[in-house]
């Protein structure tokens, strides 16, 4: 006996190309009529291509998620299959409307990761100023040592001499 997601599969399929059913309407079809919101579930898991789950929307007639690319991408594809997209005029201006704010977040984002590259060229820049500088130090450090030795030699020298 085939499971209530089978059914649902079944009926899914068999949605012609340029059609639309509700998570409703394929509840009821599949046999349990209140089960609309697990067809919406049945959907979300869905990642079998042949069964196409973009030709299944909501009852106020906007299209609800889509889980290969989302209602962008869902509207797409119903619009190249032919279906006549009703009740979306706000929902296509909101879409709109959040894809510019994703590209400008998307241009801020690549602003800024540009300054934290200018920004790490020039502390690695700074890193090296530093090693050069501590390198420096080194040097005159070893010379002061060695200048340090000669002339406690020079010293013992004299003493040794007036003694």
């Amino acid at each position: 006996m085939p499971t209530f997601t089978d059914k649902v599969r079944l009926v899914v399929n068999n949605i012609p190309k340029g059609e639309v059913l509700t998570y409703a309407e394929v509840a009821k079809k599949a046999g349990n009529p209140m089960a609309y919101r697990a067809v919406a579930s049945v959907m979300a898991k869905n990642f079998d291509e042949s069964i196409p789950c973009h030709r299944v929307i909501r009852s106020d007639g906007t299209l609800g998620d889509y889980n290969r690319g989302g209602i962008l991408q869902k509207m797409k594809i119903l619009e190249a299959e032919g279906v006549i997209l009703f009740n979306m005029s706000n929902h296509t201006e909101k879409l709109k409307e959040i894809a510019r704010n994703i590209e400008s977040l998307e241009s801020k984002k690549n602003d800024e990761q540009r300054e934290f590259e200018k920004l790490d060229s020039r502390m690695t820049e700074m890193q090296r100023e530093v090693d050069k500088a501590r390198g420096k130090i080194r040097e005159y450090e070893d010379e002061i040592t060695k200048l340090t030795e000669k002339k406690r030699t020079e010293e013992d020298e004299v003493r040794k001499e007036t003694a």
